[in-house]
């Protein structure tokens, strides 16, 4: 699972379990045979082309942030837009592993405190807080003792939260054709 998909997924108002019960894979920010290097402006959600009901798609396409939609392998990827009010307030905190300052209107509506168990504090909701909970954790772990500045989550990645992206130097793009063993 992405860390978009964990943390900015909420940005398209469609339920998680409808999501999971059609198939969904995963989210991204970027999609590399569109997109390359740049992310933040789109999210993509791919689902398993078998699954995803005709309710769904309807109802994905009818998002007024739907862009487009990429068939790839067995999957199917909706593109949607990111407005620039939350790309500047969500997207771009996120992209910075500034988890605390992505905006507090977008993590308490998505992200409550507690959520089926009174006794236990949701794991999302402790990052977008810097809980005092995952500071030991990490203090304990890395053997480093956490600042007021320091966050409580690693920052994503490229290589995660972009589609297709290489995942080493001798990994080639999808668009830039195979290795030959003849050398040519």
């Amino acid at each position: 699972m992405t860390k978009t998909t964990s943390f900015i997924r909420p940005i398209i108002d469609i339920p998680y379990q409808l999501l999971l019960n059609n198939g969904f894979q995963d989210s991204y920010l970027g999609m590399y045979s569109k997109t390359q290097d740049e992310w933040g402006k789109s999210i993509y959600f791919s689902f398993k082309i078998e699954m995803i009901s005709e309710y769904l798609r309807k109802l994905l396409l009818n998002v007024p942030e739907f862009v487009s939609i990429t068939i790839d392998k067995n999957l199917l990827i909706f593109e949607f837009e990111i407005n620039t009010e939350d790309y500047e307030k969500i997207i771009v905190p996120f992209l910075d592993g500034k988890y605390s300052k992505v905006c507090r209107d977008f993590v308490k509506k998505n992200f409550p405190r507690v959520l089926l168990n009174p006794r236990r504090v949701s794991n999302n909701w402790k990052v977008f807080n810097k809980h005092e909970d995952l500071k030991k954790y990490w203090e304990e772990r890395i053997g480093v003792e956490f600042t007021e500045d320091m966050e409580v989550w690693s920052r994503p990645e490229k290589e995660d939260e972009i589609y297709g992206y290489p995942k080493s130097d001798t990994e080639l793009a999808p668009e830039a054709g195979s290795i030959s063993s003849s050398g040519c």
